[in-house]
């Protein structure tokens, strides 16, 4: 049954940056995250009243950062859309980072970023030759493997997923459900953590090819 909701106030945050952000994370009352384009990532820890932004780099590229997850209140794992593809672990609140995945292919586009746990995770991007990139981590972000294209149902012709806000897919203990758009609209779901899938048709409107 659907539920109605209300918000009785708005509070705007100045964050003093002029960044588009692409991802929002809320890891409870106090902690916020968020990262965009042009390099910059930034919290707050006290509710919104003051906020630490910063710029993350790799090869002095303007990367788009469109990944973003808090695995545990002390580890920050975010990553770029485009190519070349990164992502990026912090272990200290965003003061060092360091290199967990690179991938240099004119095809590759990272679209969403989510943990079930503090250990598992997973990174969904768009189809490369056909096949959805699925990449998953079970040492909380530190190393990530590939899965086989033989265990994704192939994308259809024009078939993508949505990358703006890192919402293309959803995780809850090892059911994992993505949604792609396009040419074509389906569902793929896992039931086992992301090592198998299965896809439908979604009944909603299809567009036009993403460019």
């Amino acid at each position: 049954m659907a539920q109605d909701f209300s918000v009785e106030s708005y509070r705007v945050f100045d964050t003093g940056t002029e960044t588009s952000i692409r991802a929002l994370e809320v890891l409870n009352d106090s902690v916020v995250w968020f990262s965009g384009t042009g390099n910059i990532f930034g919290f707050t820890n006290d509710g919104g009243n003051s906020w630490v932004v910063d710029t993350l780099r790799a090869d002095s590229m303007n990367l788009d950062l469109r990944l973003l997850a808090l695995p545990d209140e002390h580890t920050v794992i975010t990553g770029n859309a485009g190519t070349p593809a990164y992502i990026f672990k912090s272990d200290d609140y965003g003061v060092t980072w360091k290199t967990v995945y690179e991938r240099d292919d004119p095809e590759i586009f990272l679209d969403c970023l989510r943990f079930s746990d503090s250990r598992n995770g997973i990174v969904l991007g768009d189809p490369v030759l056909d096949c959805f990139q699925i990449l998953l981590t079970y040492d909380g972000g530190d190393t990530w493997k590939e899965a086989a294209c033989a265990t994704v149902p192939p994308a259809l012709g024009g078939e993508a997923c949505f990358a703006s806000s890192n919402s293309s897919c959803v995780v809850k203990g090892k059911l994992i459900w993505f949604g792609t758009g396009s040419l074509h609209s389906r569902v793929f779901a896992s039931a086992d953590g992301g090592l198998r899938w299965k896809a439908v048709d979604a009944p909603v409107m299809e567009g036009q090819e993403l460019t």
